[in-house]
């Protein structure tokens, strides 16, 4: 279903330089009792849910996402309460049309309305957390480092761990420390382009600090970009989901690429760009590995941001297939 469509084909049965609301209900087959709406006379697109108002007991307060409206309409005589989502920058249409669809989905998969609500919120929260780092694309080093995320999961964690295993160390886009997590350690991905300078930028005084996990290795991808040829982050994005598919995997990996701001709305534009792994390389961080850690700071600093030259991490190289196997194993 096309929402931007059907927006359209509402809007041209409101009411002339006068209030009025058109709305329709969409995924008949669910339970949940979802609409799309139009109001005028702003013209403002809409998703709503109605459900009994006992399922919304547990709210207490409703998440905020630049450019959007969400609101709350307490239960009438009938006893049903409304939240919707309402678009109030235009510039962001077609955004809140991935967004409409993505929590539609989320909240016809449910049974009952408690459920509905909370998944509607939840969904909502990841998009807020999205908004405010890539509404409008990713910048060229996140495209990079997602492919070379994507790389690592699909080409080799994927294989050792299998596709459930791989896909839930997958923490990154979450917000962890480092990229990748298991019980066994922790691997951090960095992705650069063969005809630069091989120098990679840490972020941050705790993502190359081993003193929080069993071990930690920073993988480094030495990638040839390219125009319109090699393998493009969307097609990349498109094995992927081919990998996880029919599997649980499959709805954590969409919130993975949802959480690290990547949307198919934006895939044109990296369809431009294709990308070739020259070299990974792996290395174990640990004691003497030229690095930034947090206890090393003196008081008062602290966020630091520092480019590593790969050069100098060479003594620390080890082997990713074995370190793999490593990890696996837990």
């Amino acid at each position: 279903m096309n929402l931007l469509e059907v927006w359209d084909e509402l809007e041209s049965a409101l009411p002339v330089g006068r209030p009025g609301r058109q709305q329709r209900r969409i995924l008949h087959e669910s339970p949940a009792n979802l609409f799309v709406a139009v109001t005028s006379p702003n013209a403002r697109r809409c998703l709503t849910l109605t459900v009994d108002d006992s399922a919304l007991a547990d709210v207490d307060a409703l998440p905020s996402a630049r450019g959007l409206e969400i609101l709350l309409h307490r239960a009438g005589a009938d006893g049903r309460s409304t939240l919707e989502l309402q678009l109030v920058d235009p510039a962001l249409l077609e955004v809140f049309g991935s967004l409409a669809w993505d929590v539609a989905n989320a909240v016809s998969a449910q049974g009952d309305d408690t459920s509905a609500v909370r998944a509607w919120l939840s969904r909502v929260m990841l998009w807020q957390r999205m908004l405010s780092r890539a509404a409008r694309g990713l910048p060229t080093q996140a495209q990079r480092g997602l492919w070379g995320e994507l790389w690592l999961l699909t080409e080799k964690l994927a294989r050792a761990f299998g596709v459930e295993r791989a896909v839930d160390a997958w923490t990154g886009p979450a917000g962890s420390a480092h990229d990748f997590q298991t019980s066994r350690g922790s691997l951090e991905v960095k992705t650069s382009a063969a005809h630069e300078p091989q120098i990679v930028r840490i972020n941050g005084e705790r993502q190359l600090d081993d003193a929080y996990v069993p071990s930690l290795h920073l993988v480094h991808l030495s990638i040839e970009v390219r125009h319109r040829t090699g393998s493009t982050l969307p097609a990349s994005v498109e094995n992927a989901r081919a990998l996880v598919a029919g599997t649980t995997a499959a709805m954590p990996f969409e919130d993975r690429l949802l959480a690290y701001g990547y949307l198919d709305i934006h895939a044109e534009m990296y369809a431009q760009t294709g990308y070739e792994l020259r070299e990974a390389e792996l290395f174990r961080v640990s004691v003497g590995f030229p690095r930034i850690i947090e206890h090393e700071l003196p008081d008062g600093i602290g966020r630091v941001h520092y480019d590593l030259a790969i050069a100098a991490c060479a003594e620390h190289r080890v082997d990713l297939a074995q370190v793999l196997m490593t990890l696996a194993a837990a």
